[in-house]
């Protein structure tokens, strides 16, 4: 149980103590066709730890089609907030380095709620190679 003793007592601190971060690096995503409604999330909580990810020939289509609150991610484990609430993009992308993209497209549905909101959302990125990305803002006046 996290918050209850130390690493090797059988809990530990913090995740971290428990828990040895990786890299996710050299993956290819090839000829998918994804109707949904959330997008393709490449999230990391540190940079470095995901690398070299590629998409090749990806539609990604979003619309609202339950009733279901679509405004959290689920990130657990981890220790920053479990279920964030975080705007649903088509692509998004946290602390990723050389993410590109090759004839990918995002659409959207008829039905958008508020916190639909762009083709990519990225933060603490480098090396983005986005020229084969096609898509719109779920309402460009957002």
């Amino acid at each position: 149980m996290v918050g209850a003793g130390r690493a090797g007592t059988g809990s530990c601190a913090t995740l971290d103590e428990c828990y040895h971060n990786g890299v996710i690096r050299d993956l290819h995503f090839t000829n998918l066709d994804c109707r949904g409604e959330n997008g393709a999330v490449i999230v990391s909580n540190e940079s470095d730890h995901i690398q070299g990810i590629s998409f090749d020939r990806v539609t990604i289509h979003i619309e609202k089609k339950t009733e279901w609150d679509g405004r959290r991610q689920d990130f657990r484990p981890n220790e920053m907030e479990a279920m964030p609430e975080i705007p649903v993009s088509g692509f998004l992308v946290r602390h990723g380095r050389d993410v590109t993209w090759r004839d990918c497209r995002v659409t959207w549905g008829a039905r958008r709620p508020a916190y639909y909101r762009h083709a990519l959302g990225a933060q603490g990125c480098t090396a983005l190679a986005t020229a084969g990305l096609q898509g719109v803002s779920a309402d460009p006046s957002r």
